[in-house]
């Protein structure tokens, strides 16, 4: 005997037999897993790096969410101090390829910019980034790079030492020259010298040597200032501050470095951009190019949060009581 199924009972007979699915009487719905979130590589150059500073970056992007090995990877790079080798490092990056570079100042960045048009730049740089060629403009900076600046920051701190310091009127700088920001500082400094009422003194340009550091004190005496303006060589070290500081002491000078560090370890006033708040801004920026932002629809950001340490018993050394105002700003009084 045969059986005929006419189209409307085969139907019908699917209907139902959908709806014991949808109620459970079947192998049950199909679920899709989300996709996987990807890691994403993002590389840090420096020209000699520490691990405190790429523990400030870990920490900005901590503070938005991110988790390194769930959400990314950092590949460090730096040139043990060698500029020439920054080049190399670079390249090291791109051919990685990391999905952005995060670059310490202005030689790094360079660096990273002449490697890569593609992958996004993100730097910190204490130099004047349209003089350096970073940025064409600081709001639109265009093409693939963006980042954090203290354009204000020479400005700031020859105001706080004209505060520190009554009556002062002749500056003299002394610092190392070789590297991008370090050139602009020297350049700024003039500049802002004379917007500020003061009269910069010519630089001593690298002191790389103990007998280098001394003919440029000698230098810097013939001009009798009424206060030291300072960023010295790091190779230096602590042999080179101690003769800047004893220098310092024995013609009654008020110095400002542009190092917190310095004051901590004696010289009279150490100032410098915050290095969190920093690290937040470039952690932000970081973010936003993860999600999708060209960095050169980034405006270049400026840090306005700067950390002062004054040193007291270098105050005294010298003949010098520091002012209610300038004790009210200090973030650390040693």
């Amino acid at each position: 005997m045969s059986t005929r199924i006419s189209r409307r009972g085969f139907v019908r007979g699917v209907a139902t037999l959908g709806v014991a699915f949808a109620a459970g009487c079947g192998p049950g719905p199909l679920t899709i897993a989300p996709p996987t979130p990807r890691l994403r590589r993002i590389g840090l150059l420096s020209r000699s790096g520490t691990p405190e500073t790429a523990e400030s970056f870990r920490r900005g992007l901590g503070e938005l969410g991110y988790v390194e090995g769930r959400d990314f990877e950092l590949h460090e790079r730096n040139a043990a101090g060698v500029v020439e080798r920054l080049p190399a490092r670079a390249f090291e990056l791109v051919e990685i390829p990391v999905d952005v570079i995060v670059t310490i100042n202005s030689g790094p960045a360079l660096a990273a910019k002449s490697a890569t048009t593609t992958i996004p730049i993100v730097f910190q740089s204490t130099g004047n980034v349209l003089r350096q060629g970073l940025v064409s403009d600081l709001v639109r900076p265009g093409g693939n790079v963006t980042g954090t600046t203290s354009l204000a920051r020479v400005h700031k701190e020859l105001e706080l030492l004209n505060e520190a310091v009554p009556g002062l009127v002749r500056v003299a700088h002394l610092g190392e020259g070789s590297a991008p920001d370090l050139s602009d500082i020297s350049r700024d400094a003039l500049e802002d010298c004379r917007t500020v009422g003061l009269e910069c003194l010519p630089n001593v340009i690298n002191p790389s040597s103990a007998a280098e550091l001394e003919a440029a004190l000698q230098n810097i005496e013939r001009f009798r200032p009424d206060a030291l303006f300072v960023w010295i060589s790091v190779s230096l070290g602590a042999a080179g501050l101690d003769r800047i500081l004893a220098f310092a002491i024995e013609r009654r000078l008020p110095q400002l470095f542009l190092s917190v560090e310095s004051a901590r370890r004696g010289a009279l006033i150490g100032m410098q951009a915050n290095v969190e708040a920093r690290w937040r801004i470039i952690a932000r920026q970081v973010d936003r190019i993860l999600k999708g932002a060209k960095p050169g629809d980034l405006p270049v950001e400026e840090n306005t949060i700067f950390d002062i340490v004054l040193n007291r018993s270098m105050a005294k050394k010298i003949g010098l009581t520091f002012p209610d105002s300038v004790l009210r700003r200090a973030t650390e009084i040693v």
